[in-house]
């Protein structure tokens, strides 16, 4: 008998709208494995190498991501509370 093991994905992506209400895309992650602190932090990596201002005082962040999100968002961004 063969085994298998269940893999999960999970996608994350972060986006924002300009002063003209356009989506702006910022990052996005496909991530192998089960949404957790290690797929926040790829998509916190991600954003911080695209934008490194993104981790700047008084900039805002929501998620409707329940496991891992804050631990992995303290983990990246400096200015994180």
């Amino acid at each position: 008998m063969a085994t298998a093991n269940t893999v999960g994905v999970s996608f994350g992506e972060r986006s924002s709208r300009d002063t003209n209400r356009n989506f702006l895309l910022y990052t996005i992650v496909v991530f192998v494995g089960n949404e957790g602190d290690e797929a926040h932090v790829a998509l916190n990596e991600a954003t911080e190498n695209y934008n490194a201002g993104y981790d700047r005082l008084l900039t805002s962040d929501n998620s409707d991501a329940d496991k891992g999100w804050i631990a992995g968002f303290k983990k990246v961004f400096k200015h994180a509370t």
